[in-house]
């Protein structure tokens, strides 16, 4: 198994998905995905200045970033296509935390308009 992104299958955005799910069932726990990106972590005094409380994270995979923004006191939800994924984020969800993660489109999220204060595609 290697570290790098997994490339679609078909090249449509559903497709892709799949290979995300095998990847992510296969993946090591300890590996690139699992660590938050240095952007995402020099964004959080901009987020806090700029008072956000609810953050979407779109394809979330196995939700470093949502439980970061987590562990900082954001409510976050996490949205993802890959069933692997979401159950690996919720594997490593401490009780107590602000963090859910839902089985969702991107292209069809089930959510009203303006739910949130921040979207993070990363």
């Amino acid at each position: 198994m290697t570290d790098a992104a997994p490339s679609s299958t078909g090249g449509s955005a559903g497709g892709a998905y799949l290979a995300w799910d095998v990847h992510w069932r296969e993946a090591p726990d300890d590996n690139r995905w699992t660590r938050p990106e240095p952007q995402v972590v020099d964004i959080l005094p901009l987020l806090r200045d700029r008072g956000v409380r609810r953050v979407l994270d779109l394809g979330s995979g196995l939700g470093r970033h949502s439980l970061l923004l987590a562990a900082e006191g954001y409510e976050v939800v996490g949205v993802d296509a890959s069933p692997a994924g979401l159950q690996r984020s919720r594997g490593w969800t401490r009780p107590g935390t602000k963090a859910t993660f839902v089985l969702a489109d991107m292209r069809d999220l089930p959510f009203d308009d303006e739910t949130f204060d921040y979207v993070l595609d990363e």
